[in-house]
């Protein structure tokens, strides 16, 4: 099967308000692609569905993991 990308650029205006939601949102998104990373990093080798099931509930729980 073969797989196509689309990639869109686009320009954000947003408001004051909305910047900073924005900032709060990328910073929490980027605290848990790091906490991921480092629990795959320390797990070397662990497969998707254990990785799946060590995090999925930790991390869409509004939990003190991050």
């Amino acid at each position: 099967m073969k797989s196509i990308t689309i990639t869109a650029k686009v320009k954000l205006y947003p408001t004051s308000e909305q910047m900073i939601i924005l900032n709060k949102t990328l910073s929490v998104i980027r605290d848990v692609l790091n906490y991921v990373s480092a629990f795959v990093f320390e797990r070397e080798g662990i497969r998707y569905p254990e990785l799946a099931h060590a995090l999925y509930y930790p991390l869409s729980d509004d939990s003190e993991c991050i």
